[in-house]
Order: C-alpha cells, then sequence, then structure tokens
C-alpha cells in the first residue's frame, strides 16, 4: 500500500467524517422515528386496552366510586393470615386500578406486625414498610400476629433501632415507628400480650385509637393478670382525670382482666365484650381477676356503654354496693387500689340498651342490677348454669366466675328490693334445667316486656335414648309454672313466645 501525503490524508478524513456526521444525522433521525413510532404504538395499546375494558360494566364506574368499593371491600380480613392481600390483589388487576389503590391511603391501613419480632425488638418486615409507606399518615390499624408473612423472609436477629447501642424488649425503650393507629388487633402469646399492653400503658395518648381487640393464646387470664396489674401499690395511679383513649369506641378482651388494662376516661365507649376459655375446678382466688371492682371502675368511666357481652366472664360479686358514698367516689385515689375497699357506689347505665351474658350463676342478675342500674335496657340475652347450694354446677364444667354472691349484701336478714326493667322488651333465656328458671326473675319486674324466650339446651335431658330406642316419649324436664318463675306474671304487652325443648304440665 502506497504511503499517502499528508495533504492526501488530510482531504480523506476530511471526506470520512463528513459521511460519518451524515450517517449519524441519518441514524439520529431515524432513531426519533423509532421512538415517535415506539410512543404511537404504546399510546395505540393503551388506547386499544381502555377500550377493551369498556367491555365490562365495572370499567364504565367513576375513580371516586371505585374507591368507595374498594375501600369497602377491606373492612373485613382473615386475621389468621400475615398480610392484608385485598389491597395487593386489587393492584394487580389493572393499570387503572392500580393507580388508583397506590393513590388511595386509607386501603393500606392495616398493617401487620410479627409479635414476636416486636418483643425481640426487630424492626418491621418489608411488608409492613410497604403498607407504612403507601398509607401516607393514615391513621392505621395494627394487627399483631405470631404468623411470618410468605412475602419476605425472616428477618435477622434483633438489631438496634434509632440508634440504641443494645437492642431490649421493654416498651418503655421502644420506637415509636408508627402513625397514628385507629385500631389494635392482637391474638398473641404471653409476652407479645405484655409488650403491646404496657405500651398502651407508656406511650402517648392516641386520640384516633377506636377499637382494640385483645386475645391471649396458650396461656390464662389468671397468669396474664397476676403478672401485669395495674393496681398494685407500687405502681398505682388514679386515671379518673386522664384521658388517654378519647375516641375508643370497641374494647373486646379474650382471657385478658381487666386489671392488666390502662384506665382512663372512655366518653364514646359504646361496646364491650369479655370472654374467659378456661375452664377450672372450684378453688379459691379463682375469680380474682374477674372482681366486680375491675368492671365498675371501667363502666365509671364509660358512661355511654349501649352493649355488654359476657361469655363465661361475667363479674364476680365481692363489694357490697353502698349509694351513699360521696360522687366524686371514683376521683379518690383509694377507690383504684387493691385493698381497703368494702363497698362501692352503683354505676348507673343510663345508655345501655342490650346484655349478653352466658355461663352466668343464676342469682346474678339482681347482683348486676344492684350494682349497674339499666332503666333504658331493651334486650337481655342470658344463658345460666345451673348450680346446687354449694355454687358447684350440676352440667358441666364449672365457669370460672360462679362463686358464693353473699358478700354482695349486706347480710341475710337484709331484703334484697325488686328492681324494675322498666324498658326491656327481649327476654331470651338458655338453661341446662327447668329448675334453674325459679329463682333469677323473682325480685326483677318487667312491665314492657314484649318477647319471651326460654330454651333448654342439656342435650342429655333432651331426649333418652332409651326411651328413643323403644319408642317412647322424649324425657324433657318441666317447665316451671309462670307465677314460680316471675314475681308477677301478669305480662300486659307479651305478645310472643317461644319455648324450647321443655315438658308443659298438664295443670
Amino acid at each position: 500500500m502506497n504511503r499517502l501525503s499528508p495533504e492526501a490524508l488530510a482531504r480523506s478524513l476530511d471526506v470520512a467524517s463528513a459521511k460519518i456526521e451524515v450517517l449519524q444525522g441519518q441514524e439520529s433521525r431515524l432513531l426519533a422515528m423509532l421512538d415517535s413510532l415506539r410512543q404511537e404504538r404504546v399510546s395505540l395499546e393503551q388506547h386499544r386496552d381502555e377500550l377493551e375494558t369498556q367491555r365490562y360494566p365495572i370499567h364504565w364506574l367513576p375513580p371516586e366510586l371505585l374507591i368507595q368499593i374498594f375501600a369497602m371491600s377491606t373492612d373485613s380480613y382473615d386475621p389468621a393470615v400475615s398480610l392484608d392481600e385485598t389491597p395487593v390483589r386489587i393492584s394487580h388487576v389493572c393499570r387503572k386500578w392500580r393507580s388508583i389503590a397506590l393513590a388511595t391511603p386509607v386501603l393500606w391501613r392495616r398493617v401487620f406486625l410479627n409479635a414476636r419480632d416486636l418483643v425481640r425488638r426487630r424492626p418491621p418486615g418489608e411488608p409492613a414498610e410497604t403498607f407504612l409507606a403507601r398509607s401516607k399518615g393514615h391513621a392505621i390499624e395494627v394487627v399483631y400476629t405470631n404468623r411470618m408473612s410468605k412475602y419476605s423472609p425472616r428477618l435477622a436477629p434483633a438489631a438496634p433501632v434509632r440508634g440504641e447501642e443494645v437492642p431490649t424488649p421493654h416498651p418503655e425503650r421502644a420506637a415509636h415507628i408508627l402513625p397514628p393507629i385507629r385500631s389494635i388487633y392482637c391474638h398473641a402469646e404471653h409476652d407479645a400480650m405484655d409488650y403491646v399492653l404496657m405500651q398502651l400503658r407508656l406511650d402517648d395518648p392516641s386520640p384516633q385509637l377506636e377499637a382494640v381487640d385483645l386475645a391471649l393464646t396458650n396461656s390464662t387470664a389468671s397468669k396474664l393478670f397476676d403478672a401485669l396489674r395495674f393496681d398494685l401499690p407500687a405502681i398505682m395511679r388514679n386515671p379518673w382525670a386522664s384521658d388517654r383513649f378519647p375516641n375508643l369506641q370497641s374494647l373486646s378482651l379474650q382471657d385478658v382482666a381487666l386489671g392488666c388494662l390502662p384506665m382512663g376516661q372512655l366518653p364514646k365507649l359504646r361496646e364491650l365484650t369479655m370472654q374467659v376459655s378456661e375452664w377450672r375446678p372450684v378453688g379459691p382466688y379463682r375469680d380474682e381477676f374477674l372482681r366486680v371492682i375491675y368492671l365498675a371502675r371501667l363502666l365509671a368511666c364509660a358512661p355511654n356503654i349501649e352493649r355488654l357481652t359476657f361469655v363465661r366472664a361475667g363479674p364476680a360479686f365481692h363489694l357490697m354496693v353502698n349509694p351513699d358514698l360521696p360522687p366524686n367516689f371514683w376521683a379518690q385515689k383509694a377507690a383504684w387500689g387493691v385493698r381497703g375497699l368494702e363497698s362501692i357506689p352503683p354505676v348507673p347505665l343510663l345508655a345501655l340498651r342490650e346484655i349478653e351474658w352466658t355461663g352466668a350463676h343464676p342469682d346474678s342478675l339482681h347482683y348486676f342490677f344492684t350494682h349497674f342500674p339499666a332503666p333504658a335496657l331493651e334486650v337481655l340475652d342470658v344463658g345460666f348454669v345451673d348450680v346446687d347450694k354449694h355454687n358447684v354446677p350440676i352440667h358441666g364444667p364449672s365457669p370460672i366466675n360462679v362463686a358464693s354472691l353473699s358478700t354482695a349484701s349486706a347480710g341475710p336478714a337484709v331484703l334484697q328490693p325488686v328492681l324494675e326493667l322498666a324498658n326491656l322488651k327481649v327476654l331470651r333465656v338458655e338453661c341446662t334445667s327447668g329448675d334453674v328458671l325459679r329463682t333469677p326473675f323473682l325480685k326483677l319486674s318487667f312491665p314492657a316486656l314484649e318477647m319471651l324466650s326460654l330454651s333448654n339446651l342439656n342435650l342429655r335431658t333432651r331426649w333418652d335414648a332409651r326411651a328413643q330406642a323403644g319408642g317412647g316419649a322424649a324425657l324433657l324436664p318441666h317447665l316451671p309454672r309462670s307465677e314460680s318463675m316471675f314475681r308477677d306474671p301478669r305480662m300486659l304487652r307479651l305478645a310472643h313466645v317461644v319455648l324450647s325443648a321443655f315438658t308443659i304440665l298438664p295443670d
């Protein structure tokens, strides 16, 4: 190859550079054309997808209505899972639904936290962090669970949080990582429940908290009560003037004693549910955590309660009622202690409309309405336990609240007054024999009763197997005469009567 002269080499370089510039210009124009074509294609695909969605009526709805539907679909959930999958599934349907879901913080309000991780001071997992970020500070609902989420790997062992050098499970040093909480759902073991209760006690007031649902698993209410109670002298405080939960509307407790809860004024509390799942033989101190003092303290702070539910968790009446006590009784520190109280004032429940009570002692109704007058009560649904003279249940195991009730009155010589439930319209009673109906209502009056239901639930007496095999008649308990059940059997407004599994004598 001949070597080019400097002049020829310069001319060749200029020609090559000019051609490269021309080709680059053509390439840029082609790339711009390709980008334009690609954008036009994507736009047409989106338009085609939008036209395709018009085939389905749900896509005719405006975004505002879709938001309402999505929000309603997240109202219910399965507490046994480790993640609220409803908003996740909504966001994966189509592009439009995803944009709406990500722009609606209320859909991501329910955050699942692993209870064991909280006790060990571990930070929340990736799903919880995602829900917290998408909730954008909206008041959230916290669900404490013992399950690990399938959407994230198990977290590493206890890591320091917010600059702490040594991780600790004590709630007083816990980091506040959550926005305002609207509801708490915790069905967990002893350690996690202890953590949640201490958080409720030690955290700042929660003005947005509306609902609390606590259930203890793999333990008993008495053990939790012994380990965590706030009326001991060393930590006793008078919470009468505090307003930690001003908007709390619903409180549900399963195997969690009222003595373990931080108290204070609850002006908006409407519903209280208490349940005890453990069954124990009759013995001393079996009913300490169900003593009426704890219920009286709570109801004194909740004047607007409308519904009470006791599932084998009715109060044990160990104090007398003294209407002569001063009006500021509950404002005194002595009213919140564990010793020294011999009587308490009655706590009127002027807004109470409904009571559901299972596992009740036959004499407990009169004691209850003596302690808690309820002039506006309209519905009473009660299930009695048939007990002998020693308060030992005749049928089945002993509910934890079956106890001697003699301490609730001044003495056997004092006549108990007749209490009138002037607005009671519906009375539903479940029992295990006819004899148990002879005592509960003799000192109660129902002048406005409209509906009465009496049901025998003892399957052993509903139908005798030998009589059934021989073609004989059913052996059912006899229904007592009305004058043996009610103080005044003349119920002028009674219009509906339901009797189930009783034998009615011809006379």
